[in-house]
């Protein structure tokens, strides 16, 4: 309700979620199976939020289960018309689980998490990655790569304990208000007269971040934080 509000930190919003919401909501799914592939707790946070939704969790495998049993759980997910398969796990898995849900014939949508959103699992799905479903978080930036590795080499510089994961969007807050600062506060004497020029300089941040690029909405969020929803098409 503050013109001069800004939220410099990202949103904390579950991608899981968001998912579910997508599945139940934008998918207007009654029936989902969860196919686990990974060793953390994202299938079954997935499934509470389904069932909170009002949908029915039809099967859901163990993690790292052998492959054949997926497939038996795939293939009868058919018969129980199920409207939405959810996967966790790798690119490469999340491929596995394309091919025989192509294979199948039905007419359910694939849905994960970041690993439906690369290019591993669209190579290695082929035709078979039409039609699947990603839910992102994109402010959740992997250190070890890219502009996440050069932040942490930079702040390994300057401090004892490696970034966590949240060291990039504090990052780029710290970034944002300096910039902002640097711009506002010359030529004037007090903070009170600096202020109406600070909060006008903040609603025009812009600027490549090492999360995604930071700016502000209207109401002073983040642009661009919230978990966002991509469909893979022709690759």
């Amino acid at each position: 309700p503050y013109v001069s509000y800004f939220r410099t930190a990202v949103a904390a919003e579950d991608v899981l979620d968001t998912a579910a919401n997508y599945a139940v909501d934008g998918l207007d799914a009654q029936k989902v199976v969860i196919i686990d592939g990974g060793a953390s707790d994202d299938a079954a946070r997935f499934a509470a939020h389904v069932r909170r939704l009002g949908a029915d969790v039809v099967a859901t495998t163990p993690p790292n289960a052998d492959w054949e049993r997926i497939e038996h759980v795939v293939e009868s997910a058919d018969a129980a018309k199920v409207d939405v398969i959810y996967t966790t796990g790798d690119a490469e898995f999340a491929a596995q689980v394309a091919k025989t849900l192509a294979g199948t014939g039905l007419d359910a949508t694939l849905v994960g998490g970041a690993a439906l959103r690369s290019e591993d699992f669209v190579t290695a799905a082929g035709t078979a990655a039409d039609g699947a479903v990603a839910v992102v978080d994109p402010h959740r930036v992997d250190t070890s790569t890219g502009a996440g590795e050069d932040l942490a080499a930079r702040l390994g510089e300057h401090v004892v304990d490696a970034p966590g994961s949240y060291a990039p969007a504090a990052y780029d807050a710290g970034t944002a208000l300096a910039a902002v600062l640097r711009r506002c506060l010359s030529g004037e004497d007090t903070a009170a007269a600096a202020r109406e020029k600070c909060v006008a300089e903040m609603a025009e941040v812009s600027f490549a971040g090492v999360t995604v690029e930071v700016a502000f909405v209207s109401f002073g969020d983040r642009a661009g934080t919230r978990p966002q929803v991509f469909q893979i098409w022709d690759g």
